[in-house]
C-alpha cells in the first residue's frame, strides 16, 4: 500500500473497488499537481519509453 501525496484515480480503482492499480509518470510526486509543477525533458522522454513498455506488456507484445 502507498499513500500518494496527490490526488489520483487510484483512490477509486484500488481504494474503493479493490482493482490493482499503479501510479506512473515523469517528475516528482512532491511537485505533482501544484501551481509551479514542471518536469525535466529527460524525465518526460524516459516516461514516454516507459508508457510504451507498459502498453506492450499489457498487449502481450515483446519489448524493444
Amino acid at each position: 500500500l502507498y499513500h500518494a501525496p496527490c490526488g489520483t484515480n487510484a483512490s477509486e480503482s484500488a481504494g474503493r473497488r479493490g482493482i490493482p492499480s499503479f501510479i506512473y509518470g515523469p517528475g516528482s510526486l512532491a511537485q505533482a499537481h501544484g501551481v509551479d509543477e514542471w518536469v525535466a525533458i529527460a524525465e518526460l522522454l524516459a516516461a514516454e519509453r516507459g508508457y510504451a513498455a507498459i502498453a506492450r506488456a499489457c498487449l502481450g507484445r515483446p519489448t524493444d
